[in-house]
């Protein structure tokens, strides 16, 4: 005779693993994406890439990180070189623990304040690629 029970168990435990086995996975191509944004030779500054934050919702658009999406610095410097803004490693691991608590259903949106982002990423045909892949 079949145990119901115990095969009931070790299916929640086989969706549980695979459950977390993805959640891995989205965090680590959320963070992979994010990387690329910040290595990208597209941008003569480094003000609109590292001003790039990670924002996680919930299935109901609640915010399920804390943090700033604040530019830094306020203003983008005139004499900004190529490399003078790169983010921090400190940055860049408050940004990555924002993906801890990500949940199957959440929403992860890497985003910018910067003012002109959107002419950036309009105009730009590496993110044209992207926004075709997409569907926006």
């Amino acid at each position: 005779m079949i145990d119901v029970t115990a095969v009931n168990k070790q299916l929640l435990r086989a969706i549980a693993d695979a459950t977390g086995e993805t959640e891995k996975e989205i965090r680590t191509f959320a963070e992979k994406i994010y990387d690329n944004i910040l290595s990208s030779p597209a941008f003569i500054t480094g003000y609109y890439r590292s001003n790039h934050r990670i924002i996680v919702r919930d299935e109901k658009g609640r915010f399920k990180t804390a943090g700033t999406a604040k530019l830094s610095p306020t203003q983008k410097p005139s004499d900004a070189g190529p490399a003078s803004l790169d983010i921090s490693a400190q940055t860049r691991n408050e940004e990555f623990a924002k993906l801890k608590n990500f949940k199957i259903g959440d929403i992860i949106t890497i985003t910018t304040r910067v003012p002109y982002a959107e002419d950036v990423e309009r105009n730009h045909g590496t993110y044209a690629g992207a926004r075709a892949l997409v569907g926006s």
